[in-house]
């Protein structure tokens, strides 16, 4: 019984598919017809041009609602239950410069190397000379 049901709701989807692409072809080539005769266009040029304007106008649609949904997402993201108006508008600058500090802290690193000759072979293992190798920026 279930896919009898599923099968009679699959042939009215069909049948209302093609119904909506019938009527929207009509419309279509009507369009196109008034424009052949307003315009020096052929009736296939101006039910064309009728098309494309009309696939601009809902892809230009679609993105606006898109872009309008994901606006509304990112609101909603950012409202939070735990905000705290009280520190709305405090920024303590000690601990930004604090933060700054121990980043710049962070990047120095410190070697306890021996000087190597420029004449020795480099360290890296590649068999040349220390200037031709790793020496040669400095």
């Amino acid at each position: 019984m279930r896919n009898l049901a599923n099968g009679i709701f699959l042939v009215l989807l069909l049948i209302a598919l093609a119904i909506v692409v019938f009527v929207s072809t009509l419309i279509f080539v009507g369009i196109g017809y008034g424009l052949s005769c307003i315009l020096p266009l052929s009736l296939f040029q101006g039910a064309l041009l009728s098309i494309s304007t009309a696939f601009v106008l809902v892809l230009s649609i679609s993105a606006i609602a898109i872009a309008r949904l994901i606006s509304r997402q990112t609101e909603l993201e950012y409202m939070d239950d735990d905000y705290d108006e009280d520190l709305d508008g405090e920024f303590d600058d000690d601990d930004q410069d604090d933060d700054i500090e121990d980043l710049h802290n962070r990047h120095r690193v410190v070697e306890n190397t021996v000087k190597i000759g420029r004449n020795r072979l480099c360290p890296c293992g590649s068999g040349l000379k220390y200037k031709r190798c790793c020496g040669k920026d400095g």
